[in-house]
This record gives C-alpha cells, sequence and structure tokens, in this order.
C-alpha cells in the first residue's frame, strides 16, 4: 500500500504539502497527468493527479478542476507552475473546500521522474504480494525460488556455506561463490555474473547463512526482499526441525550412553528396523550452538540434538550427536 505520506517521505521528489495534512494516509494506485479542464472521465480513483495548471486562468478554473478531481475520489493532487512562483492561492482554496490533498513539485523536478519513483514502488508492492501469497500457501522454498525467479527475470538458487545447493536446481561454481561471500566485505556482493544476498544469519554468524544467489544484477530493493521471504520458509524449516530434535534427545543419549535397554527404545520410537548412524562432537559451551548450526548444514537429512554428559565429573563438554540412514 503506497500512501500520500510516503511520498512526502521520499526525499529525492522534494514534494511539498500545502494542504490535507489529515489526509495522507489515502492509497495512490497510480498516477495520471493531465491539463484538461475537467479530466473526470478518465479518473477512477485513487490517482495522484500531476498538472502543471496550463488550464487555470482564474479561480473558476481551480473550482471546476478541484471539483472534478473530488468528485472521482483521486488520493490527492501534485502540481507546479510553469513559471518559478508560487502556486494559485484560489487552487489551494479549492482544495482545501473539496478535501484534496495538493501537493507541490518543485519546478526543476519533471513529471516523469516523479512517475517513475512511484510506478517503481507501486511494482515493488505488488511484487511483494504475489510472493507473500507463495508463503501464505505454504508451497515451499522451491515454489518461492521459482516464483521469486519470474519476479527478477533472473534464475534464483539458495546455497547453504557449505556449497549444498538448498534449493533451485545445479549451479556451477558453488564452491567459488560461497567463497566469495564468506570472503566478501559487503553484502550483497556481485561476483561472476551472480549477486550473493544473505539470508538470516543465525547468531549474526556468516557460516551459517544461507545465500540467496541470483544471476545478474537484480534491483537491490527486490533481491533483499525476496531474501527476506526466503528466511521465512528457513524459519519455518528450522521450527520444524526444532521439535524433530527435541524428540530425538534421550534417544540419542542412551546410545553414548550405552543403555541396555536400547532396542526397546529403537522399537518405541519405530526406528527398530532402521539402519543408523550416530556421530558424536565435542566442543567448548561457547562454540556449542555454531558447532550445532554448522553441522545442520552439513548433514540436513540428521537430527541434531545436545546430549547428556558422557565424560568425566570434571568435564562437562556440550556434545552434539546426528542420526542418518547407515549402518548400526
Amino acid at each position: 500500500m503506497l500512501l500520500l505520506r510516503t511520498l512526502l517521505g521520499m526525499t529525492e521528489l522534494r514534494l511539498s504539502l500545502q494542504t490535507g495534512e489529515d489526509q495522507l494516509d489515502r492509497t495512490v494506485t497510480r498516477v495520471y497527468g493531465t491539463e484538461l479542464p475537467d479530466p473526470s472521465r478518465y479518473l477512477s480513483g485513487g490517482e495522484l493527479v500531476l498538472s502543471g495548471l496550463l488550464w487555470h486562468h482564474g479561480p473558476q478554473d481551480s473550482e471546476t478542476f478541484v471539483r472534478s478531481l473530488a468528485a472521482a475520489n483521486v488520493a490527492g493532487l501534485a502540481a507546479s507552475e510553469t513559471e518559478n512562483r508560487a502556486l494559485p492561492r484560489d487552487l489551494v482554496t479549492a482544495c482545501e473546500r473539496h478535501h484534496v490533498p495538493l501537493l507541490e513539485v518543485p519546478i526543476d523536478l519533471s513529471f516523469a521522474t516523479i512517475t517513475e519513483r512511484v510506478s517503481m514502488e507501486l511494482a515493488g508492492l505488488s511484487r511483494h504480494r504475489r510472493l507473500l501469497t507463495v508463503v501464505a500457501e505454504g508451497s515451499g522454498l522451491p515454489a518461492l525460488l521459482v516464483a521469486g525467479g519470474h519476479e527478477l527475470n533472473a534464475p534464483c538458487w539458495v546455497l547453504s556455506t557449505t556449497g549444498r545447493v538448498v534449493a533451485g536446481g545445479e549451479l556451477a561454481d558453488r564452491v567459488g561463490l560461497v567463497r566469495e561471500f564468506l570472503q566478501a566485505d559487503r553484502l550483497p556482493k556481485t561476483v561472476r555474473g551472480h549477486t550473493l544476498v544473505p539470508v538470516s544469519e543465525r547468531g549474526g554468524n556468516r557460516l551459517t547463512s544461507w545465500i540467496l544467489v541470483v544471476a545478474g544484477e537484480p534491483q537491490p530493493e527486490a533481491a533483499t526482499e525476496l531474501a527476506s521471504l526466503v528466511a521465512l520458509e528457513r524459519l519455518r524449516q528450522a521450527q520444524g526441525r526444532q521439535i524433530e530434535n527435541r524428540t530425538a534427545a534421550p534417544l540419542l543419549s542412551a546410545v553414548l550412553a550405552g543403555s541396555p535397554d536400547l532396542d526397546s527404545r529403537l522399537a518405541a520410537a519405530g526406528l527398530e528396523h532402521a539402519e543408523l548412524r550416530v556421530i558424536s562432537a565435542v566442543t567448548s559451551d561457547q562454540r556449542a550452538d555454531l558447532a550445532a548450526a554448522v553441522l545442520e548444514e552439513a548433514l540436513p537429512q540428521a537430527l541434531v540434538t545436545a546430549a547428556g554428559d558422557t565424560s568425566t565429573p570434571s568435564r562437562r563438554p556440550a556434545t552434539r550427536c546426528r542420526t542418518s540412514s547407515a549402518r548400526r
């Protein structure tokens, strides 16, 4: 939703409000430029009307023009004189009377610039709504990447920092792109014909970030917007994984401890016929979360959980275990 208030906040446009301060929450749906004395037949509501006031010859002209705008329920009027002078007072009065917000356009700012800026903003809002619909429908990360690729008009991928393609199909030189991402002074970064955008760095550590890769050089705002929606999908996956990990914690602790009732525990978990591999990793308390996150990215199909203490009483490391399809 693009509001008049938002337009006033666009410093590059330098618009100034002449009247209608209490109506700045009106929604702009499109831009329409006109020099007709009565443009009502071409208006459908929500327009930001641009005019150089070539139709203005006196107070009655202002009354006719502004009344037609009010009847069409436009969002507002942005006007400038053809010469470097103030807007006619009768125009301001007519806008006050008919409750039409009036914005003054600097004489050196072209209407084309305003049209382009507003059109870009409206296009971005439409794009965001379409992508949000994909997320809301629960279609998953692959569908979101396909939709994002259509919006950006470029192929898209998501990588983990292990070089794994999380979504998006095959991608050449994955390792090289990951290396560029990890070594970059600033992100996003365009390298080798691809733009690299970070996705939800867990704990602020780039090692555990996903990477949105977009072919070419897309609009920065559009790429960042897609990355934020990919982050929502990542959060959804992480929440599901946390539940699985918590469920597996007692079982993995029993495995490490060599519990005599391991077979019955596996049966209770429905794993009596499964082939399992257990990996135990020991790290310091300060690095446990980072180690777990890196393991999750390296072995995406496995479970990770903190196991109970299996060392001497004087040493209590943070232990992480994974189970994956393998031989028990």
